[in-house]
């Protein structure tokens, strides 16, 4: 069994009006779906098939190794694969769609929620791991984009009137250690474009990324994985009057417990506190908890179907900006192929 858990993007939100451009309330709220969503999928487990490796030959007769020496099968070597495609399909019911603290909210419905569909597409250059010095080495490069649509389950609602694509370049490099220490280090630059007529950019963002993983492994089933993540954000938020307001730095740690409780099906709860300084924002810093379950099944390599739920809470040292929580749940279903 062999686990991966890795990184994102984050943000705030007024109340639900009909518009052409999105208000900074919804670009904030856009900007936390999109980290939020990127994290679930980053820090799903996979389980990858070994290959190209000698197995030994069972026994024809008891002690035949001790006469003839142990006899091996040599197993086929695949080729080796450099590139890597896959789509993805979330939907997720959001209880606070908008990011807003109940107690300012001058209504009794309270908070805004709504189904939520995500589509993922995504290539990237990615070859095998190969050895340097103690440890494997692995680089990524490629595209993802991304489209959400809203209240797709209430029509009348307007909250179409959000909907938003994410278009993102990234590279990563990743050094792995027996020890279970790994090491990454990359940039991204991410587009986020209103579905209006003119599919207008109404945020956009280069971000140099950071981590340290440890894991634990525990028997053949079980597996730990302890980590810090930091991600340091340039920014250019459209309307004005302040384009790089939402400058600011990630510092994550996470903890999350992988266990194959039964064959291809794969239990994780996680924990995730997150601190954001907007270092361009009168040093506003804010800190959102995040815990959560997934269960993921995985009928072949290639494939997998999962069902996730996660709590989060937001606090913030600007009196100007809400303190939120709010719960997410659904389901998703991905497809990942390397050649």
């Amino acid at each position: 069994m062999q686990m991966r858990a890795t990184v994102l993007i984050f943000l705030t939100p007024l109340a639900v009006a009909a518009q052409t451009a999105p208000t900074f309330r919804t670009s904030e709220s856009a900007l936390r779906q999109a980290q939020t969503a990127t994290q679930r999928q980053d820090s799903t487990p996979s389980i990858n098939a070994r290959a190209g490796s000698k197995e030994a030959a069972p026994e024809l007769y008891q002690g035949e190794s001790a006469d003839v020496g142990p006899q091996l099968i040599l197993v086929e070597k695949q080729r080796r694969l450099w590139f890597e495609a896959g789509v993805d399909t979330q939907y997720y019911y959001t209880s606070n769609l908008f990011l807003t603290e109940k107690e300012r909210i001058d209504t009794d419905k309270g908070p805004t929620e709504s189904g939520i569909l995500l589509t993922t597409a995504q290539f990237a250059i990615a070859p095998e791991a190969f050895l340097i010095g103690p440890g494997e080495y692995s680089i990524r490069a490629g595209y993802r984009h991304q489209t959400y649509l809203y209240g797709l389950e209430k029509t009348s609602s307007k909250l179409d009137d959000f909907d938003f694509d994410v278009s993102s370049t990234y590279l990563n490099h990743r050094y792995r250690l027996p020890s279970g220490f790994a090491f990454s280090l990359g940039s991204e630059y991410n587009r986020f474009l209103s579905h209006d007529a003119a599919w207008r950019e109404f945020y956009a963002e280069f971000a140099l990324t950071w981590g340290v993983e440890k894991s634990f492994g525990f028997g053949e089933n079980h597996q730990v994985v302890l980590a810090y993540y930091g991600m340091n954000h340039f920014t250019h938020t459209d309307p004005t009057p302040t384009t790089n307001v939402n400058d600011r730095i990630d510092s994550i740690l996470s903890l999350s417990w992988s266990w194959q409780f039964y064959p291809r099906v794969l239990l994780q709860p996680f924990y995730r506190i997150q601190q954001v300084h907007y270092w361009r924002s009168n040093d506003r810093d804010d800190l959102i908890n995040t815990m959560g379950v997934s269960i993921a099944w995985y009928p072949t390599d290639a494939v997998s179907v999962r069902l996730f739920t996660s709590y989060e809470l937001r606090e913030s040292d600007d009196e100007f900006v809400d303190d939120y929580h709010k719960l997410d749940a659904g389901g998703g279903l991905s497809l990942n192929f390397r050649f």
